[in-house]
């Protein structure tokens, strides 16, 4: 059968929180403003974690 592998990034509103959202990406491994401005409403800016050094970034 066919099996789609569905990327999901975890998603906080405090980077020191554990309390984070589980969010599928697009096709193309984007996630709309949209999509997580529906989980926190006034959303204002992102930081991400580099998967290769573990650090926070803009």
């Amino acid at each position: 059968g066919y099996f789609s592998m569905t990327m999901n990034i975890y998603v906080a509103q405090d980077i020191d929180s554990n309390d984070a959202l589980q969010v599928a990406v697009r096709a193309d491994n984007s996630v709309s403003y949209e999509t997580l401005n529906g989980f926190f409403s006034g959303l204002s800016g992102l930081k991400y974690k580099d998967p290769n050094t573990n650090v926070w970034t803009w």
